[in-house]
């Protein structure tokens, strides 16, 4: 009897760990872009494949103002019209993101 409830908490318990270690390993990820890429870089001078790896940070990290902040700055700067489109419908959709999670709470 004492085998089949060890059995039945390892039963709930492992998908408990799967989540937590998935958790961890994306949090891992994102501290280190962002370690990679702020620190080394001027952020007036960012790549698109740095500005790429912030928004998806961002992103996750739901910090809506600060990759708002980031896409306005780099539509001032770029002069490629296909750029400041695609930037453009991300502050929108981040607006929209912004909306949804105060009808949530």
């Amino acid at each position: 009897m004492f085998q089949l409830y060890l059995a039945l908490i390892i039963l709930f318990l492992l998908p408990l760990c799967y989540l937590i270690t998935n958790s961890i390993l994306e949090i891992r990820t994102q501290i280190f872009i962002l370690r990679e890429i702020k620190p080394s870089k001027n952020l007036k001078e960012l790549q698109e494949n740095d500005i790429l790896c912030l928004r998806t940070v961002y992103f996750k990290r739901k910090k809506w103002l600060s990759y708002i902040s980031m896409l306005e700055f780099y539509i001032n700067k770029s002069q490629n019209n296909e750029k400041t489109v695609e930037y453009h419908k991300q502050i929108k959709l981040c607006h929209t993101y912004m909306k949804l999670e105060k009808f949530i709470i």
